[in-house]
Formats: C-alpha cells, structure tokens, sequence
C-alpha cells in the first residue's frame, strides 16, 4: 500500500512540476509580448513627436504618402501585438489554472495518506493496547488462580 502511495506523491508531484514549468513559460511569454508592444507604442509615439508636419517643414507628396504609410504599418503591428498578447494572457491563465489544479491534487493525495497513517496509528495503537489488556488480564487470572492454590 505504502509504494502504491509514494507512486501516487511522486506521480503528482512530477504533474505538478511541469504545470509549474508550463505555467511559467507561458507567464515569460506574456511579459516578453508586453514588453513588444510597449517598444511598439513607444516607437510610435516617438515617430510621431519628431516626424516633420506639414506646418513646420513642407514635405512632398511622396514623402507624406510614405510618413502616412509607415504610420499604419505601425498602427497595424501594434494592433497585431495586442491580440498576440491576448491570446497569450489567456493561455497563461489557463496554464496557473492547470498548476492551481494540480497543486490541489498533491495536497488531497498527501492529505489521503496523512489519513491513512493516522488511521493505521490508531489501529496500531488498539491492538497493542488489546493485547495489553489481554495480557494483563491472564496475569491477573494466574495470580488470583496461582495465589488460590
């Protein structure tokens, strides 16, 4: 019974670990993903300060259409980002839901074993004191029985 519980303890634990190991991979994720995206809006928001405008420097047609251009190139990787972000924020909310349930699992096997100890520490413990008092009851019956004779 003990091996069939230390397989369960070791099983559970080796579960856990890699939940642990996922959910920490996939939380890596999420900040290196935030980190992208806040290089993205920062790059833009930079762009934007020192681009030249129309009121300050006169700029080609061409030149604008590029200014434009690259603009919503921008706009369009950081709306890009921001979905990728999502998507990983969710996926790593489901990876800690998996550790939690797996954290859980441990504790109630561990808990089952702590309660199954104890309860073989309490059989244990009634049955030496049935043999104790079983013991001390033939004694008694020798001594009354041998101190009659």
């Amino acid at each position: 019974m003990k091996n069939t519980f230390e397989f369960l303890v070791d099983n559970a634990r080796t579960v856990r670990d890699s939940a642990a190991r996922a959910n920490e991979a996939a939380l890596g994720l999420v900040r290196d993903c935030q980190g992208t995206l806040n290089q993205l809006v920062q790059y833009r928001t930079d762009y934007l300060a020192n681009a030249p405008t129309s009121r300050t420097q006169p700029m080609s047609p061409d030149l604008l259409a590029q200014y434009h251009g690259f603009v919503a190139r921008l706009d369009t990787a950081i709306q890009v980002q921001k979905a990728e972000l999502e998507r990983r924020t969710i996926f790593a909310a489901t990876a800690t839901q998996r550790l939690m349930a797996q954290q859980k699992r441990l504790r109630s096997i561990e808990a089952l074993i702590t309660r199954q100890n104890a309860a073989h520490q309490a059989r244990a413990a009634q049955q030496e004191q049935r043999a104790s008092d079983e013991f001390a009851a033939r004694r008694g019956f020798h001594m009354t029985a041998g101190g009659a004779a």
